[in-house]
């Protein structure tokens, strides 16, 4: 009895397997935007915050004028001020303090040293708290333990004041923009190819291409260049012409450029200019000593 092996599923007869007439498309990709977190912090750095600490450094200010104004009229008093000149010790101290530490503010956004001002402001808040803390000590019946609590507290009233200022230097204060300087420029007075810090200015090592002389069309053949070399510099030249002096003479002569970016310029020996620029000054000075005889 003979059998026969049943078809795969989906194969008739050894047919391959027929593909759906339809297919699930994929399903679609969706992009998702999600939002970006907020954050909770403040931003420090705005100005509303920069100028609510200028306004309670200011509030700080008079709030420790007015606590010292007692201590210090009591002080002028000992000095033996007559009438109502007492008042003015007070007005001395904490008005000396406002413009020194005005004037330490304005100095530091110039970019210019403050250090006389923050000096003046210094010893003028000590002399402030140790006035002070006289007062309490003096005027107190027995000296105890609250008696230097109090002479404390007294005297950390300038103190409060002075730290706040000097914290405002760099928290409200913008430094000046820096100056640019253009290349080529040099001080007056500074010789040319000076540092100007008591140094001479090295020279960078440079390499200038050399002419070479080519075959005149005519029968005058070109002379070769003559390669001059500069001790200085190390930089192949070529001969100083007249023409090539005059197009640097009177730049060099007025200071708009200096000798040695001159003969960089039109290629030359920088000692062969400057002799040729002395003699031309000697010539001027000459010209005009005749006219002025």
């Amino acid at each position: 009895m003979s059998t026969t092996a049943a078809p795969a599923f989906g194969q008739y007869r050894g047919a391959p397997m027929s593909k759906p007439a339809t297919e699930p498309a994929p399903a679609a990709a969706h992009a998702v935007t999600v939002a970006p977190r907020r954050s909770s912090q403040v931003e420090a750095d705005t100005r509303p915050i920069v100028m609510t600490a200028v306004a309670f450094t200011g509030l700080l200010a008079v709030a420790s004028f007015a606590a010292g104004v007692p201590g210090l009229y009591a002080m002028g008093q000992l000095a033996l001020l007559p009438g109502v000149m007492p008042a003015l010790v007070p007005v001395l101290l904490d008005g000396g303090l406002v413009v020194f530490s005005l004037s330490a503010l304005v100095l530091r956004g110039r970019n210019q040293g403050n250090k006389f001002p923050w000096t003046a402001v210094a010893v003028l808040t000590a002399a402030s708290m140790a006035l002070q803390a006289a007062h309490v000590v003096l005027d107190a019946a027995t000296i105890t333990a609250e008696t230097y609590v109090g002479a404390g507290l007294a005297a950390s009233f300038p103190a409060i004041v002075f730290a706040a200022t000097h914290a405002l230097q760099t928290l409200a204060i913008a430094d000046a923009p820096k100056r640019k300087i253009r290349p080529g420029r040099r001080k007056k007075g500074v010789p040319v190819g000076s540092t100007g810090k008591g140094g001479s200015k090295a020279a960078k090592p440079t390499i200038a291409p050399v002419h070479r002389a080519t075959a005149a069309p005519s029968s005058n053949v070109a002379k070769p260049v003559q390669q001059v070399t500069d001790a200085s510099t190390s930089i192949a030249t070529v001969p100083l012409t007249l023409e090539l002096f005059d197009r640097v003479k009177d730049r060099v002569l007025s200071g708009d450029i200096s000798v040695r970016g001159a003969a960089k310029e039109i290629n030359v020996s920088k000692n062969t200019l400057t002799n040729r620029i002395n003699s031309e000054k000697a010539r001027r000075a000459a010209l005009v000593e005749g006219a002025t005889s």
